[in-house]
């Protein structure tokens, strides 16, 4: 061997004794005497998912809120603070708009915790959306009872309660947010002569928002929007026209043809199981025999049973022939 490749030689284990000198001292000495993970803490965990969530990195919140959930088991947690995690962990899969498994996470924080009102929101909506009316009133009403000035969830859990056979529990949920619209209602009676209809329609929703239990507004509030979309075909319009023909139909179910107006919106919307089931709820109201048989027909063509469509609007025009003349 050469003196220099020896020479080298030691330079270079010199220099790697002097590296592990270097990372030695370097090194925190609290990594080298790292606690024994069976001493770790769920509350760390859960603290350092908070500090996440606020900084919306909702993926690595869940990961530490998650992580905190499986540590908890093996500890002493209250039921404020299990509460209070499955609550932060529901919140997060509800961002991330994964309400099924924020659902579940929901529900196991009310176990220990029954008065949230974010929870009770966010249910009512869930169920609601599922059709479960008389569950998705209940979270309504809850939330309600501790978050009384909320117009948009009073409005949400009237038709709740009215879809689940309860109209008048409806109608009283937002007597609180109804008053005097008699001034808007004189405009509106003014706009009609001379505006535009969006312009009118606008108006009359503005009187629907002071007075949300005004049955004539909600008629005219369908008219309008119903015959917008008619002429226009904006979905918008449609959507209005659902809006004010479900409340009118579901709240007063006193007046038959908020019936007829639901139905006519919803197949508009192709929703024709939907309008069916209005249609048979309706077919016993006095007076609505014609819109009934309308509403029938127009369902057989849009099932492409066209013959069997024909017949029924015969029908409906021998007996409007008729009506005429008993007059």
């Amino acid at each position: 061997m050469s003196f220099n490749l020896l020479f080298h030689g030691r330079i270079q284990r010199q220099n790697l004794w002097f590296l592990w000198l270097v990372l030695l001292f370097a090194i925190p000495s609290g990594i080298l005497t790292a606690k024994p993970i069976s001493d770790y803490r769920w509350e760390s965990f859960y603290e350092i998912g908070k500090v996440h969530e606020q900084l919306n990195r909702l993926d690595n919140a869940y990961y530490y809120y998650d992580k905190a959930e499986r540590w908890m088991q093996g500890q002493k947690a209250s039921d404020l603070q299990k509460a209070d995690l499955y609550n932060a962990m529901g919140r997060i899969r509800q961002k991330q708009n994964k309400p099924y498994e924020a659902e579940i996470l929901f529900r196991k924080s009310l176990l220990y915790k029954e008065d949230q009102e974010n929870i009770h929101l966010f249910l009512g909506g869930f169920q609601y959306e599922r059709r479960r009316y008389a569950e998705a009133a209940q979270h309504y009403g809850r939330y309600l009872s501790r978050v009384t000035t909320d117009p948009d969830a009073a409005r949400s859990a009237a038709i709740a309660f009215a879809r689940a056979g309860k109209p008048q529990q409806g109608r009283e949920l937002l007597l609180p947010y109804g008053s005097d619209n008699e001034d808007i209602r004189r405009e509106c009676a003014a706009l009609s002569l001379q505006s535009s209809q969006e312009t009118l329609l606008a108006c009359h929703i503005r009187a629907l928002s002071v007075n949300p239990l005004d049955a004539e507004s909600l008629r005219e509030m369908w008219r309008i929007s119903y015959a917008l979309f008619q002429a226009k075909g904006n979905h918008i319009h449609l959507q209005d026209s659902l809006i004010a023909a479900e409340q009118l139909h579901f709240l007063f179910p006193e007046i038959p043809e908020g019936g007829y107006y639901y139905a006519l919106s919803l197949l508009a919307e192709k929703k024709y199981g939907n309008a069916a089931q209005v249609l048979a709820g309706f077919k016993r109201s006095e007076g609505m025999e014609l819109p009934a048989l309308m509403i029938e027909a127009e369902l057989r063509k849009r099932k492409g049973e066209r013959d069997r469509a024909e017949e029924i609007y015969s029908a409906v025009e021998k007996i409007s022939g008729l009506l005429q003349e008993q007059r």
